[in-house]
């Protein structure tokens, strides 16, 4: 009785595991993607330009003071930032890509 118990655990274990490899290649995983849009690849730069630092935030639906947040500075930064009057630096960037919309810009 418990050799059959078992093999009936190992194929419906076989089953599920072979269920789930034949759909994992159709479906990427959460956040990844097998071809960015372009509205992302033109955001992947270093040095990002007021129109740019906006785009994103926009793309991400956050508001000038949710993107703040996630790059941990004020919304007064955040602002100046997409002003042109201040830069905005490559880590805060970066930071800001990865969390808010799951890439890092190339180098």
């Amino acid at each position: 009785m418990k050799t059959t118990d078992n093999t009936q655990r190992e194929q419906a274990h076989d089953t599920s595991a072979s269920s789930a490899s034949a759909s994992s290649p159709s479906t990427p995983a959460p956040g990844a993607s097998t071809a960015s849009t372009p509205a992302r690849d033109s955001l992947a730069t270093i040095k990002p330009t007021p129109d740019q630092i906006r785009a994103a935030r926009t793309l991400a639906s956050h508001s000038q003071d949710e993107a703040a947040q996630l790059v941990h500075v004020t919304g007064r930064a955040w602002r100046r930032w997409e002003s042109g009057e201040r830069e905005i630096s490559g880590s805060a960037w970066e930071l800001y890509l990865i969390k808010a919309l799951g890439f890092a810009p190339i180098k």
